[in-house]
């Protein structure tokens, strides 16, 4: 009889005290250790595109999201707590909502369309969201549909998947000057609403529920004519296209006047610097590298890391883009024009000029993708993006992106006994409560409290609000030695 030693941890890595005891196990070194092996970035297609020979690429088709779905200028995206991976469909002036997104046979599209009030849900309308382009769900897993001109938010319940929405709140703003158009949208966790326009305005609402619903908010754009909107930037000359909430609390804003990635505070202008330039404005190009060299051609949808990263669709020059936390632009995947295989729609396989699965990298064979706009981090750590050109929904695995939740809580993990043990097997056990948040776990293990060797990584993408039980097991072990193993969530 040894002892296996168990231990809980959470997100923030806080350690407390567990013990358990296998028999079998006893002084023996392992017979093997584990190396971590780096795999390249891989971008695969998941819905959307060309469904029958030489035709069209767009289309209004939900059902299976890989064989059958079809998108019409799929605009930004954003995954709630329940797995669901919603997308603003612009040129079907439609919500989608994608189940199971990347699982190829599993995976469902379903087409959205308004409600009023609670049950039972009256529909209203099919097609009502006008040339919708952005989505977000706030850590409290409600969904917030924005629609450009006239500039309105929907803020709504998140149920089980369904063809109708049930409305929570409403926002209208009025006295939009003429030709000024709501581009991108942001929520944190207050219910705090940003909107950037095409004047270069950004402004925040707060958006509270009341019983019953909805409620409704119309409020002026007009500076000052409103105490319930909170000018962030009132001028600036830029054109705002996408926006993230960052970890410290700033806003990154993508600009496709000046080719740049900026940083500006959420309080109100009266008390922040304005924008801060972070990289770019070098005028339309391609360079990787640190803020003086790099330079975008058209950025547009934006997420943020929970590490400080910062993912960038560069839709002018078809490529997915990352900046560091020492803000350094590299390449994530994309690939020159030049490179590509002209497009052939007879030919078997068929081509289509920059459209190209597999591994990231420069060739013609390595992934490639035509204007990415829209860009979220999914369980796991992968990105899920929509890209125009074709109407594609992309999935951009071996990445380990975390996306940030501003009002996110550790996940609590609790390491408990092994079970089934065996002299070379063992199963390792534990519980997670992962906070209402996307939550990925592993356990490590060794025979000294160093560990050194760690199971795959798994994630949880559904049932958020409730604890979960894991495992996973262990075998090759040798009789007769101490082992030490603990879950480890984030």
């Amino acid at each position: 009889m040894s002892a296996i030693d168990i231990k809980q941890t959470g997100r923030g890595r806080w350690w407390g005290g567990l013990s358990s005891t296998l028999a079998g196990f006893g002084l023996l070194a392992m017979c093997f250790t584990t190396s971590a092996q780096v795999e390249p970035v891989t971008v695969d297609t998941i819905g959307g595109g060309v469904r029958v020979e030489c035709g069209h690429s767009y289309g209004f088709l939900g059902g299976n999201t890989y064989e059958t779905a079809q998108f019409n200028d799929p605009n930004s995206c954003a995954f709630d707590t329940n797995g669901n991976l919603w997308i603003a469909d612009k040129g079907n002036s439609d919500l989608e909502q994608v189940s199971a997104a990347g699982n190829l046979s599993a995976s469902i599209t379903t087409e959205y369309y308004e409600t009023t009030g609670s049950s039972p849900h009256v529909v209203t309308n099919f097609h009502f969201l006008t040339n919708i382009t952005s989505v977000a769900v706030d850590p409290a897993n409600s969904l917030y549909v924005m629609l450009p001109s006239p500039p309105q938010v929907y803020k709504c319940i998140l149920t089980a998947q369904s063809p109708t929405l049930n409305v929570l709140s409403y926002l209208q703003l009025t006295g939009v000057p003429a030709g000024v158009v709501a581009t991108a949208m942001v929520v944190d966790g207050n219910s705090n609403v940003f909107l950037a326009f095409t004047n270069g305005v950004i402004l925040r609402v707060q958006m509270l529920d009341s019983n019953p619903p909805p409620t409704r908010y119309s409020e002026p754009f007009a500076l000052g004519a409103s105490p319930a909107v909170s000018y962030i930037v009132p001028a600036f000359n830029w054109q705002p296209a996408g926006m993230a909430l960052l970890p410290n609390g700033n806003l990154a804003v993508s600009d496709t006047l000046s080719n740049a990635i900026y940083v500006v505070s959420t309080n109100d202008f009266e008390s922040n610097p304005g924008p801060q330039l972070l990289s770019g404005a070098h005028g339309a190009g391609y360079d990787d590298g640190p803020p003086q060299f790099a330079s975008f051609n058209q950025p547009h949808g934006l997420v943020a890391s929970s590490d400080g990263r910062l993912i960038v669709c560069d839709t002018m020059n078809n490529r997915l883009r990352v900046i560091d936390t020492l803000t350094n632009t590299t390449t994530l995947y994309g690939t020159s024009s030049d490179v590509w295989t002209a497009t052939c729609c007879t030919c078997d396989p068929t081509f289509y000029a920059g459209w190209v699965d597999g591994a990231a990298g420069a060739g013609t064979t390595n992934a490639s993708g035509r204007q990415p706009v829209g860009v979220t981090i999914g369980p796991g750590g992968s990105l899920f993006v929509t890209e125009s050109y074709y109407s594609l929904i992309r999935q951009v695995t071996n990445t380990d992106f975390t996306l940030f939740n501003p009002s996110a809580k550790a996940p609590v993990a609790i390491t408990l006994p092994a079970s089934a043990i065996t002299s070379t097997n063992a199963t390792l056990n534990g519980s997670i409560n992962p906070e209402k948040a996307l939550t990925s776990y592993y356990f490590e293990w060794g025979t000294t409290t160093n560990y050194d060797n760690f199971t795959p990584t798994n994630s949880l993408g559904t049932n958020l609000t409730t604890v979960q039980y894991v495992s996973m097991t262990l075998s090759n072990l040798v009789p007769g030695t101490t082992y030490h193993y603990q879950l480890v969530a984030y």
